[in-house]
C-alpha cells in the first residue's frame, strides 16, 4: 500500500515538473498519513498451511514523545 501511494506521488510529480518545464515536488506524502496491510502465506493450497494479517496506521507516527 505505501509503495502504491509513493508510486503515484513521484508520477504526479513527473508530470508536474514536465508541465512546468522544470524540477518540481508539489505533491508530498507521509508516512504519517499512511496505513498498511500485509498478507503472508505459509504452506500450500487453499485449506493446508497457515497465514497472518498485520495492519497498522499509522506506518511510523510524525511525531515520537
Amino acid at each position: 500500500m505505501p509503495s502504491g501511494i509513493t508510486a503515484k506521488l513521484v508520477a504526479d510529480n513527473i508530470i508536474e515538473s514536465i508541465n512546468a518545464g522544470k524540477i518540481i515536488t508539489p505533491h508530498r506524502g507521509s508516512l504519517g498519513n499512511m496505513g498498511a496491510a500485509c498478507v503472508a502465506s505459509a504452506g500450500y493450497g487453499i485449506t493446508k498451511g497457515s497465514a497472518i494479517r498485520i495492519t497498522t496506521f499509522p506506518i511510523v507516527p510524525d511525531d515520537l514523545h
